[in-house]
């Protein structure tokens, strides 16, 4: 009794949902949900649906999510933060091969995506591996770009720690960082695997220039690389295919040949205590040969699906698992079948065969129907967009003529007001001008009725001018007699000109009256002319 692998084959049966047949998915898994996600891939075209298996249930279901979704893509990487509730998507190919570098992220709280601003980040790539780290980081290697045509070996960093998620479509906080490398670099390469173990990341294989077996590991110390002489018969060089780290063992599967070109079935392992590759024995089910496959890890269970090798393989469900199996009895099971067996099995290879391509047209008629259903959900989200922006933009115009409306009606109260002002200023200026005039009138009437005792007065100062004589007394008299007169001329002089100045100040009254009446009529014009102008504005305003 040793300790082996054995493969267990899985069709869901629950649910209407099914995922459709492709290559370059990711499988991601949620343990605090008991599900696996699986995102993205191509098939006969690419794809950017998300679709949920509930282990629990047995079921798959597409999960209808908010905000900015990523385009369609394949080949690109992801992981789940469990402390964040998050899913990361990184990179991939999209339309027409053109490689990607945006990151993006979909909360399973909400479900509503959110991409990520980086001030730098690594070139658009495709085909490359994204490895954890310790912390809230992952380590990104290799890749292939397109439309360039090129393939990199360089490593970077991507620390997302301090991502602030809010209500924006693209969230700040993630950060990638280039690392200088020294060493043993390896060359340029795609569809590679890599772990990371004990701090150091080992990588495998992949499509590159020297078509090798080499193994190469990366301390995370002091980034140096290393070429590592490994022990056992190791793999063929291949690439494509899947890589899981199950405590100290390296395990792939599938993948294509890179010298014969064929697609392959087989499972490997290396322990990285000693560097030993070995071709484990592997029970049950066994998948087909396949490559660019997605996987992912179930605690110590692998899961793969889909994939391609001649044409796109089924979406069955295939859990690797290690434990105790009589190996004997499954070579039993394994022996030289009998020509009716072989004629049966043929029969039963090719209704098998029939059976997978009808299977594969249903399942492209339900991919044209779910892109169908995803362009009519687009057209409805551009509808419920510009229902909102014309709201919004409702809003605007109806807060603006509303501001309009506020401030014509305050600047009509404000006139309204200088108007009233006005108005009793005038009515003031009136009664002064009244009782100016009243006191003019009082003013005149006495001066006339001074007139005849001014006469009177000179005559009799006439009179006492003209008495001849020496005598003291009269001398006296005559000379106050003249002061008198000549007081009652000054005073007279004086009366004349305070009856000159108060009829200036009357007739500035009186203009002062007239402008105000003017400026007074300007003001009325000016509201009227308002009004009409807001009334054109309220019109003009509804029948927009």
């Amino acid at each position: 009794m040793n300790q082996q692998f054995k493969w267990l084959k899985q069709r869901p049966t629950k649910g209407l949902a099914f995922p459709t047949s492709r290559e370059g998915a990711t499988l991601t898994y949620i343990p605090k949900y008991q599900s696996v996600v699986l995102f993205g891939g191509i098939c006969n075209g690419r794809l950017n649906e998300i679709m949920i298996f509930d282990i629990q249930k047995d079921e798959w279901k597409v999960q209808q999510t908010q905000g900015r979704q990523p385009s369609p893509r394949c080949y690109h990487s992801g992981f789940y933060d469990e402390s964040q509730n998050v899913i990361y998507y990184y990179g991939g190919q999209a339309d027409k091969g053109r490689s990607l570098t945006d990151f993006y992220c979909l909360s399973f709280q909400n479900f509503v995506w959110k991409r990520l601003f980086l001030l730098e980040s690594p070139p658009n790539r495709h085909n490359h591996t994204m490895c954890d780290l310790p912390g809230m980081e992952k380590i990104i290697f290799g890749g292939a770009c397109l439309p360039e045509d090129l393939m990199y070996n360089d490593v970077w960093i991507f620390n997302y720690s301090a991502i602030q998620f809010t209500n924006q479509q693209e969230i700040p906080g993630a950060v990638a960082t280039k690392k200088n490398c020294k060493g043993e670099h390896p060359a340029p390469r795609q569809g590679h695997g890599a772990v990371v173990y004990q701090n150091n990341m080992f990588v495998f294989g992949g499509k590159c220039s020297d078509e090798t077996t080499q193994l190469y590991k990366l301390s995370l110390d002091n980034y140096q690389w290393k070429r590592i002489l490994h022990l056992g018969k190791a793999p063929g060089t291949r690439a494509f295919f899947s890589t899981s780290l199950i405590k100290d063992n390296v395990i792939i599967f599938g993948g294509i040949d890179n010298v014969a070109n064929k697609v392959l079935n087989e499972t490997y392992l290396l322990n990285l205590t000693d560097y030993h590759w070995s071709s484990p024995f592997t029970a049950g089910p066994i998948p087909s040969p396949r490559y660019s496959h997605c996987s992912c890890q179930i605690e110590d269970i692998i899961l793969i699906m889909g994939g391609i090798e001649q044409t796109y393989c089924s979406m069955d469900m295939y859990f690797l698992s290690q434990g105790s199996i009589n190996q004997n009895a499954e070579w039993e099971q394994l022996k030289e079948p009998t020509e009716l067996e072989k004629q049966t099995n043929d029969a039963a290879n090719q209704i098998i065969m029939e059976g997978k391509m009808y299977l594969n047209q249903i399942e492209e008629a339900m991919m044209k129907e779910r892109q169908k259903i995803t362009d009519l959900q687009k057209e409805v989200q551009n509808l419920q967009e510009e229902a909102d922006n014309l709201d919004t933009h409702i809003k605007k115009q109806t807060a603006i003529v509303m501001g309009e409306h506020q401030k014509a009606s305050q600047n009509n109260k404000n006139k309204e007001i200088a108007i009233e002002t006005i108005f009793l200023m005038i009515k003031q200026e009136q009664t002064l001008t009244k009782q100016l005039n009243y006191k003019c009138q009082q003013l005149e009437e006495c001066i006339q009725n001074s007139y005849p005792l001014l006469h009177t007065l000179d005559q009799f100062y006439q009179s006492i001018r003209q008495i001849q004589g020496s005598d003291p007394a009269d001398l006296k008299v005559k000379k106050m007699a003249d002061q008198f007169a000549n007081d009652i001329q000054k005073a007279k002089e004086a009366q004349l000109e305070s009856l000159s100045n108060i009829y200036a100040v009357y007739q500035k009254f009186t203009a002062l009256s007239n402008r105000n009446e003017v400026e007074l009529n300007q003001w009325r014009d000016n509201v009227k002319d308002m009004n009409n102008d807001f009334e054109q504005l309220i019109f003009e305003t509804e029948h927009d």
